[in-house]
């Protein structure tokens, strides 16, 4: 099956019920913090799962604000490349 964000929400409406964005925001939270976790043990094998999982609860966010992700990252991404981006002294990566 290819997911999308619509079959995403559907599954998690049917699978837990109504979601609503503050409960999403708290698993959003906790999944960045096994994604840091993982990051740190260097487990490559649960980054990924964990990068996952970030997504799928960015995406159910995205549902819920009633954004279509593909759509608005695509808008941002014109943002992006009209930036001026700079590697700094720490090595992140920011626009300027």
């Amino acid at each position: 099956m290819n997911e999308t964000q619509k079959t995403i929400s559907k599954w998690l409406d049917k699978t837990v019920g109504m979601q609503s964005i503050d409960n999403q925001i708290m698993k959003l939270r906790r999944e960045v913090e096994e994604f840091f976790t993982a990051c740190e043990n260097h487990d490559l094998d649960n980054m990924r799962e964990e990068l996952v999982d970030i997504n799928i609860v960015s995406q159910t966010i995205a549902t819920l604000l009633g954004m279509r992700m593909v759509q608005a990252r695509n808008e941002k991404m014109k943002v992006n490349r009209a930036r001026t981006w700079q590697t700094m002294e720490d090595g992140e990566i920011r626009h300027v």
